[in-house]
């Protein structure tokens, strides 16, 4: 098992190929495999954004994240379902993402996905 492995599993398609109506699940499944039972099993370790076998490494950042692609420049971030559904702006203080930078615990981060994944879907987008 490898961050190879874990790419596998968690991040299969780059960011860059995600289409737009994916995006939201494209994260929500890059975070899911950031437990560290998922880390542990893949023997990976995270370091602050960053996930690594030791060998290589994966950067959290916005190349490797969907909803960047389509929002942080182009909307000025307003229009990222994590803003208009969850309301959280990632890189803020306080932020879910930042509490995960810090902490490693991705379960903020998978909350407020979730949530604006369901608020999506109820609104057929």
């Amino acid at each position: 098992m490898s961050l190879a492995t874990w790419k596998k599993e968690s991040y299969p398609t780059p960011a860059s190929k995600c289409a737009e109506k994916d995006a939201l699940h494209h994260v929500l499944r890059k975070y899911l495999g950031t437990r560290k039972a998922v880390l542990k099993r893949h023997r990976v370790v995270a370091i602050n954004s960053t996930l690594t076998d030791g060998v290589y490494q994966f950067h959290f950042n916005e190349k490797t994240c969907a909803l960047c692609k389509f929002y942080r420049v182009r909307h000025c971030r307003s229009a990222c379902p994590l803003v208009t559904h969850a309301g959280l702006v990632c890189g803020r203080a306080g932020s879910v993402y930042n509490h995960w930078v810090r902490t490693g615990d991705p379960e903020p981060m998978i909350r407020a996905l979730r949530r604006a994944v369901k608020k999506q879907e109820r609104k057929g987008a």
